[in-house]
């Protein structure tokens, strides 16, 4: 079987999970993977930085991260 990550359109929460054969929905747990995934994002694009996303060949969206607090 295989694994596949989602967001939540009711929670906005980043899910990850095992599909069913058909690869159609999920079987068993699904596990939270929010933190993980923003804070891979953040580091990805680096403080005060901006990254494009492309989406079918076009530049689409545009994320910028701001460090507000030093820890």
């Amino acid at each position: 079987m295989t694994q596949a990550i989602s967001c939540s359109p009711l929670t906005k929460r980043i899910r990850i999970g095992t599909l069913n054969k058909a690869g159609t929905m999920y079987v068993g747990k699904l596990r939270d993977v929010t933190s993980e995934c923003v804070g891979s994002i953040i580091e990805m694009i680096g403080d005060n930085q901006t990254h494009q996303v492309t989406v079918n060949g076009v530049v689409k969206y545009e994320i910028t991260v701001t460090k507000i607090a030093e820890e």
